[in-house]
């Protein structure tokens, strides 16, 4: 079996091996690093508040029928300098719609980290159900994405988010007891 793989930092990778009926084998492979350049996404922000940008209730995560601005940040780990870095975005989940498929970064130093300069936007499907990033589902929110410098040298890479479905919750019921046979009527009536 083959796989590829980019590491982000260097260090040590532990691979384990298993299959049914068999003991795992497992090794640590040294990773070093490069002076090629070496860019990867760091981190995200998601924006959910009712402004410009996105429509929803503010509390930090992509819920259904929401409109979100996912900030994204990415690490420069070479050692040159990235100029004028943008990214093309796709996503494939049906409850997806991307707004923005081009995302600005500008000039990222060497060994530095810069935010979007604008977000990536999309809207939720409002039916979506809850779907986590490790789901194997292929309505899984992931984003892959084409990154592009100034001298048309590509990296790629991805991000997921998780996709939350409204909970409901029930409060204020009266109960009611059932019939016991017994009358309701107060003394007097008749």
């Amino acid at each position: 079996f083959s796989f590829y793989f980019t590491p982000k930092s260097s260090g040590e990778v532990t691979v384990t091996v298993t299959a049914h009926n068999y003991i795992p084998f497992q090794i640590t492979v040294p990773v070093t690093g490069s002076s090629a350049r070496s860019l990867f996404l760091s981190d995200k922000r998601i924006q959910d508040d009712n402004s410009s940008l996105c429509q929803g209730n503010g509390d930090g995560q992509c819920d259904a029928g929401e409109t979100i601005a996912l900030w994204l940040t990415l690490k420069n780990n070479g050692s040159s300098l990235l100029d004028s870095m943008k990214a093309q975005v796709q996503c494939f989940s049906p409850l997806i719609t991307l707004l923005d498929s081009v995302i600005p970064f500008g000039t990222i130093p060497s060994d530095d980290s810069l935010e979007s300069a604008l977000p990536l936007r999309f809207k939720i499907d409002r039916d979506a159900p809850e779907i986590w990033t490790s789901s194997k589902s292929d309505s899984t929110a992931i984003f892959f994405l084409q990154i592009t410098d100034h001298g048309n040298n590509w990296y790629t890479d991805s991000i997921g988010v998780d996709l939350f479905a409204p909970d409901l919750e029930q409060r204020s019921k009266n109960i009611l007891l059932p019939q016991t046979g017994l009358s309701t009527a107060h003394a007097g009536d008749s």
